[in-house]
């Protein structure tokens, strides 16, 4: 989805890591500290705030979200398996797509059902070999593709895309910055915060990484 935006990528981005990524952990890492003696969390802090009534409100959003999230999330997850053992037909197969997220999502709950070391053990693994591994695959790539003397696509896109490119003096240029034709470019920056939503979910776990961290320093640095 990124990919097809081309230079505006980095702008879209850019402004959900500033905007809204940073601001949102930073917020939940200071909530969920402050609170962190009554449990943390989003039911807390607006519970606190406002009253228990729209404490369970905000609460009940964030869960009926994964309601309609993981399912989504899964059913890729399927297509992509499908397409990797190469048996694409599998990905529109409604069976194998419902067996497949239903396994997954049972064999995650068993896990959490093991307890939050085997969960970060899994997390931070995973990370690395579903994030940190591609991403150094797909830039060696990037890197073998021009060391070949293929050209940028991203310098070559047809005209038509005007959201995509700018003309300067009868010269088409890709464009760093969007532009933004309609409520539909919305929708897109707006689907794009919304990967970066749920950094607040992890607030819950502040304490018990702060006991962590204290109990993996030397004497001398958890005094200070």
């Amino acid at each position: 989805m990124m990919a097809k935006e081309e230079l505006t990528m980095f702008f879209y981005i850019g402004f959900a890591t500033f905007l809204f990524l940073m601001p949102a952990a930073l917020v939940g890492a200071e909530l969920g500290s402050a609170f962190a003696a009554k449990g943390g969390g989003v039911y807390t802090w607006v519970k606190e705030a406002y009253n228990q009534k729209l404490g369970f409100l905000a609460i009940f959003l964030q869960w009926i979200q994964n309601v309609v999230w993981y399912p989504t999330v899964l059913a890729f997850a399927a297509a992509s398996i499908a397409y990797m053992i190469g048996r694409p037909e599998l990905a529109l197969n409604g069976t194998f797509v419902g067996v497949f997220s239903i396994g997954i999502y049972w064999f995650a709950t068993w896990i959490t059902f093991k307890g939050t070391d085997i969960v970060s053990k899994i997390s931070s693994q995973g990370f690395l070999i579903g994030t940190v591994l591609p991403g150094i695959a797909v830039i060696l790539l990037a890197a073998i593709w021009l060391a070949e003397g293929h050209p940028l696509e991203f310098l070559n896109i047809p005209a038509e895309q005007h959201s995509l490119v700018h003309e300067t003096q009868g010269r088409i240029h890709p464009r760093l910055i969007p532009g933004i034709n309609g409520m539909g470019d919305i929708a897109f920056l707006a689907g794009i915060l919304l990967l970066f939503a749920g950094v607040e979910v992890h607030a819950v776990h502040a304490q018990e990484l702060s006991i962590r961290r204290n109990n993996s320093l030397p004497p001398s640095s958890s005094r200070h």
